[in-house]
């Protein structure tokens, strides 16, 4: 028999995991089926595809060259046939297989370095807040301390202006152009001490220095003074101010700050109440102290109710507003009655007037029975 044609190196040649097997000598230059029986399988099941096209060819110039097969290799045509058919299917799986592996491969590695991107971008922007925040925080102390000192500032020379006020005033009684003058310049001088009490004071709560002093309050007591304290403003404007708190009740709590969030709401009832009456009360309710502040004045509109607590906020922010004041007093008192355990809130109907509620724990009525507490 001749060498196959098509074959470089004049002898029979298959394709084998990427090599070329030859005949060992010149007498079996020639595979025989039963050799092609043995090879066959494992060139095309473990071969991967661009070396089994190869070995299809070789093996088909192989085939159509042969010359007088033994007998038993001329049925093994066909099964060479159907083995290559079967190990092309296969390696086809494979390499589809393959290549969706390759494929996921590729998705994970895009995926990982997307995410890695990310992670950085995030740890980058957590760095950026917490420095924005350092900064912001280092800010806000610097404001409590400045507003601090320049309240010490002001107070100092109002608390003289009020002192002397009142020493003219006791010398000038006769004269009642100078008393008015003076009531004047000493409700005005009240009016800003007040203002400048309010920035100190919030500025302590926003620094975290605020220091309470709880003691036992007779809140009947308390109330009556605030009311002569505030006789000048209500007589003034012909308002009418109610007092409706039973005797006997107490509160632990500090009265300082009891005094001031009761002041600042009656003075603005009566500042925005522009005729009708203000009316105090107050009870015991399930050992807690509950006081209300109500007025028929102007009211709050629904959409400003959630602004009237904030600090530095005017309902009317206009400059030709008809009240004073610099949006401090309600941001303040709720403040300070959240720092005594309560709560401040709010009710109001525009057109009719509102009502303020203050909330403490721990109160209680001594009654001639004896005392009720919680």
């Amino acid at each position: 028999m001749a060498p196959a044609d098509g074959v470089a190196d004049g002898g029979p040649a298959l394709a084998h995991f990427g090599r070329r097997l030859h005949a060992d000598n010149a007498s079996h230059g020639y595979l025989s089926g039963y050799q092609l029986v043995y090879i066959l399988p494992l060139m095309v099941m473990r071969g991967p595809l661009s070396h089994l096209a190869y070995s299809v060819v070789a093996l088909g110039v192989l085939l159509a060259a042969y010359r007088g097969l033994e007998a038993p290799a001329v049925p093994l045509v066909g099964a060479v046939a159907n083995l290559l058919a079967i190990g092309t299917g296969t390696s086809l799986a494979s390499l589809a297989r393959s290549r969706a592996e390759d494929a996921l491969e590729e998705s994970r590695r895009q995926l990982e370095v997307r995410v890695e991107e990310r992670t950085g971008q995030l740890q980058q922007e957590v760095v950026e807040r917490r420095a924005a925040e350092s900064d912001a925080l280092r800010a806000s102390r610097a404001k409590s301390r400045f507003l601090a000192n320049m309240s010490h500032e002001l107070r100092t020379p109002l608390n003289a202006i009020l002192g002397y006020t009142e020493m003219v005033r006791d010398e000038v009684e006769d004269r009642e152009e100078l008393v008015q003058d003076l009531d004047r310049v000493r409700s005005s001088a009240d009016h800003l001490l007040r203002l400048v009490s309010d920035v100190l004071d919030l500025s302590r709560i926003e620094a975290g220095e605020l220091t309470l002093h709880l003691t036992v309050v007779d809140v009947s007591a308390r109330l009556r003074e605030l009311r002569r304290l505030l006789e000048p403003a209500r007589a003034r404007s012909g308002i009418g101010l109610l007092l409706d708190v039973p005797p006997g009740l107490f509160v632990r709590t500090d009265p300082d700050r009891l005094a001031q969030i009761a002041l600042n709401l009656l003075a603005n009832a009566l500042e925005f109440t522009p005729a009708g009456e203000v009316c105090v009360s107050a009870r015991h309710a399930s050992g807690e102290l509950v006081l209300e502040v109500s007025d028929t004045g102007i009211g709050i509109a629904p959409e400003d109710m959630a602004r009237i607590f904030a600090s530095f906020v005017q309902v009317d922010g206009s400059t030709t507003r008809e009240h004073d004041g610099v949006g401090l007093g309600l941001a303040l008192s709720r403040e300070l009655a959240q720092r005594l355990g309560g709560d401040l809130t709010a009710h109001s109907v525009p057109g009719e007037g509102s009502t303020f509620t203050l909330v403490l724990p721990d109160a209680w009525m001594e009654v001639e029975q004896g005392t009720v507490r919680p």
